[in-house]
């Protein structure tokens, strides 16, 4: 389904060392952002509930999923501004972020991600027994189609070499979050030999991502077809597709 989550995200950075390890914790909220006409910013809080300064750089780029799988891309932009674009966040504290763009609204939903990424410590070095690990969290950002329609389909399927390739184009002119992908393969009319599901994700106006389900040997010999089932935006597509003998063969 298409679900906006507006929620904050406790993301744990470890400080792993050979005995034991130190927990290095913050938030940001929200971890969705729209933009419109009328909502040209917004404020985005990080929040430091750990007991260690952290530092952070936070950069703006273009966000599109390119052919043939629909890998994310991201690219440099200024069309989205960030400020301040380094923080220093003491202990227990928060900074408040202003996301902003003067770029124009059109018939198709723009795509942007900020990337929030934890800087090094101004502290003293890690020493040569500790490993420093740090995490870098993409929020999206969403500027609004003018007229925002939602539509998509899934493409025709294919299995090579064991492998299940479900393509799901957008055809609207806004972000679509898919819950689930199903996968059920079928030995015949109710004769089911397994059922799985793949975690869904987002797929951007106007573009495709593919969903790869392997197969094991076992089950892809013993198929005739496989059903799929594709549940976003409080609907439901289907699609069939036929297993030929050839197609475990790696």
């Amino acid at each position: 389904m298409i679900r906006p989550t507006l929620c904050s995200l406790a993301v744990s950075l470890l400080l792993a060392r050979s005995a034991a390890a130190q927990a290095t914790t913050f938030s940001i909220d929200p971890l969705l952002i729209r933009l419109d006409a009328q909502a040209r910013n917004a404020v985005v809080t990080i929040t430091n509930t750990s007991s260690k300064e952290l530092r952070f750089e936070i950069k703006a780029f273009a966000w599109e999923q390119v052919p043939p799988a629909g890998e994310s891309k991201l690219t440099p932009t200024s069309d989205v501004a960030v400020f301040p674009p380094l923080v220093t966040l003491k202990p227990k504290s928060i900074q408040r972020l202003r996301v902003g763009t003067t770029v124009a609204v059109g018939p198709m939903e723009k795509a942007y991600r900020i990337m929030v990424e934890e800087l090094p410590s101004g502290a003293a070095p890690v020493a040569a027994n500790q490993v420093a690990v740090r995490t870098r969290i993409g929020v999206p950002v969403f500027l609004a189609a003018t007229a925002p329609t939602v539509s998509g389909r899934i493409d025709p399927p294919t299995v090579t070499k064991g492998a299940i390739r479900i393509p799901l184009t957008n055809t609207g002119n806004t972000y679509a979050m898919v819950d689930s992908v199903v996968v059920r393969g079928m030995s015949g009319p109710d004769q089911v030999v397994f059922e799985d599901s793949m975690r869904g994700w987002y797929v951007l106006a106007g573009q495709t991502r593919t969903w790869q389900y392997d197969l094991k040997p076992a089950q892809c010999h013993a198929l005739k077809f496989v059903e799929i089932e594709v549940y976003a935006h409080d609907k439901e597509l289907t699609s069939r597709l036929d297993v030929p003998a050839a197609a475990c063969t790696h």
